[in-house]
C-alpha cells in the first residue's frame, strides 16, 4: 500500500470517527428534551375570542410521554359595555402523541380550570364577580431551536358552564418554552 493510500486511509478514519463521535453527542443532548424528571417553564400569550391572553407554566415530565403541567393566565378586555378581567388556573395532565427527530412534539392533554372573572358595566355603574370552574382540551406543538430552548403553538378549548361570556372558549397562542435541568 502506497504512503499516499496509508496517508488518505487515515484521514478518512479519523473524519469518521469525529463525525460518529459528534452524532452521538447530538444524540444525547436531543434526548434529554422528553425523558422522566424534565422541567421547565412557558412564556406565552396569544387571542381569545373577546380579547388577548398572557400564560405562565411549569411542566414537569412523569415519563418519556407524561408530563403534568399547571399553568396561571390572565386575561383582560371589553364586551359591549362590560370591561372584565379573568384569572385562570389550569392543572394540566399533557401526553405527547409523536415526536420527529427529537425536536419536533405534538402534545395533547386536558385540565380543569378555575377561574376568576370581575366584571364592570361603567354605564350600569355595576361591579360583579363570578368564579366559573370548568374543563380543558388542548394541543400545543414545540419546535426547540436551542438544545433547551423551543417555539412552541398551542390551541386551548374550554368548556364552563357557569361562564357569563359563554359555555365555550378558545385560546390560540404561542411563546418559548425553556427546559431548566
Amino acid at each position: 500500500m502506497s504512503s499516499t493510500n496509508k496517508q488518505l486511509l487515515a484521514i478518512t478514519f479519523f473524519a469518521l470517527s469525529f463525525l460518529i463521535a459528534k452524532g452521538q453527542d447530538e444524540k444525547i443532548t436531543l434526548k434529554l428534551r422528553h425523558i422522566k424528571g424534565v422541567q421547565g417553564i412557558d412564556i406565552g400569550a396569544g387571542v381569545t375570542k373577546f380579547s388577548t391572553y398572557y400564560q405562565l407554566s411549569y411542566y414537569y415530565f412523569l415519563g418519556d410521554k407524561y408530563f403534568i403541567k399547571p399553568s396561571l393566565s390572565y386575561e383582560t378586555g371589553k364586551i359591549g359595555l362590560t370591561k372584565y378581567s379573568e384569572y385562570s388556573l389550569l392543572l394540566g395532565f399533557e401526553r405527547c402523541f409523536l415526536k420527529y427527530r427529537d425536536f419536533v412534539f405534538l402534545n395533547g392533554g386536558v385540565s380543569p380550570v378555575i377561574q376568576l372573572q370581575n366584571n364592570r358595566n361603567e354605564v350600569l355603574q355595576q361591579n360583579s364577580t363570578y368564579y366559573p370552574w370548568g374543563i380543558s382540551a388542548d394541543v400545543n406543538v414545540e419546535i426547540f431551536v436551542l438544545s433547551k430552548v423551543a417555539l412552541f403553538g398551542s390551541l386551548s378549548e374550554i368548556y364552563s358552564p357557569k361562564d357569563k361570556f359563554g359555555n365555550f372558549r378558545y385560546l390560540l397562542g404561542g411563546g418559548l418554552k425553556i427546559n431548566l435541568n
